[in-house]
This record gives C-alpha cells, sequence and structure tokens, in this order.
C-alpha cells in the first residue's frame, strides 16, 4: 500500500469518526474500533494529528 493510500485511509476513518462522535452517544474506543483503529492511544495521536483537538474534545464541542 501507497504511502498516499494509507494517509487517505487515516483521513477517511477520522471523517467517520467525527461523524459519529457529533451524531452518537458510542463510546470513542468502540467508534475507533468500528472504524479500524486497534490501538487506543494511537487512534487519539492521530485524530488530535488531524482534528486540532482530542476525540472527546471534538465531541464535547459538536
Amino acid at each position: 500500500m501507497s504511502l498516499w493510500s494509507i494517509h487517505y485511509l487515516t483521513r477517511y476513518r477520522i471523517q467517520q469518526v467525527k461523524h459519529s462522535l457529533a451524531t452518537g452517544d458510542k463510546a470513542i474506543t468502540e467508534i475507533a474500533l468500528e472504524v479500524g483503529f486497534s490501538d487506543n492511544n494511537y487512534f487519539s495521536r492521530v485524530f488530535r494529528q488531524e482534528a486540532g483537538v482530542s476525540p472527546l474534545a471534538y465531541r464535547l464541542a459538536h
């Protein structure tokens, strides 16, 4: 898989998580697992890089 493909897939997953955080009430870890992140620490780090805030802060703001 190319670096571009990995980046695209990661951004797509984060977009799915953002939608779920803004519209649902599932646990953040459950949402991360559903979109393909198996490591919660890695997920949180990637989410913060892409969104600029933590998953919890994003949920609270939306």
